[in-house]
């Protein structure tokens, strides 16, 4: 089974957000790849981009590389 703990510290709430909605909309995603997290956080970013959320893609990107850890607990 794969978990995903957030180091938290440092890390705004709005950013949160939109990491945690970016794991919501990954039901097709590989979820043993970091990538495939950053590129659905990125994604859900584009959207939310819209309704006031600023900040860099490439930011945004590093920031879910950063702060998604993947944990096996199988």
């Amino acid at each position: 089974m794969v978990t995903f703990r957030f180091k938290t510290k440092d890390v705004p709430q709005e950013y949160m957000v939109a990491i945690l909605a970016a794991l919501m909309t990954m039901e097709n995603a590989d979820l043993q790849s970091q990538e495939s997290v950053a590129t659905s956080a990125w994604q859900v970013f584009s959207r939310l981009e819209a309704t006031g959320l600023r900040m860099g893609t490439y930011y945004f990107e590093r920031l879910a590389r950063r702060y998604v850890q993947k944990d096996s607990d199988s």
